[in-house]
């Protein structure tokens, strides 16, 4: 495995992990579980939040307390030097819901 590829995938994993800490399900208890995809090539990483409400809605979403821009702005860009993630890395999500549809989704 190059250094490059395994550098993905420590990003994805470590990413993950911190995402479905006690500490950020503690804030949005309205989310299942959260998958981060590194985006090769384009210094992008995709963040795939599941949510359990069925009720919820892009239009709704805030209501119910979850900013998927909030997450990523105040929740994990803090911890980029953490996992050597470049300042230059753009975020983008996608909100499931618990049907598999997608609610919401940002690429930039």
């Amino acid at each position: 495995m190059e250094d490059k590829e395994f550098l993905e995938k420590h990003i994805s994993k470590g990413v993950t992990k911190l995402l479905n800490s006690s500490v950020i399900m503690s804030i949005y208890p309205m989310i299942e579980h959260i998958d981060a995809y590194d985006i090769e090539g384009i210094n992008r990483l995709i963040l795939r939040i599941y949510v359990s409400d069925p009720e919820m809605t892009k239009d709704n979403m805030y209501q119910k307390e979850l900013d998927p821009y909030y997450l990523i702005d105040y929740h994990l860009k803090k911890y980029l030097p953490y996992f050597n993630i470049p300042r230059n890395y753009k975020f983008g999500f996608v909100v499931v819901g618990p049907d598999g549809n997608i609610i919401h989704r940002n690429f930039d």
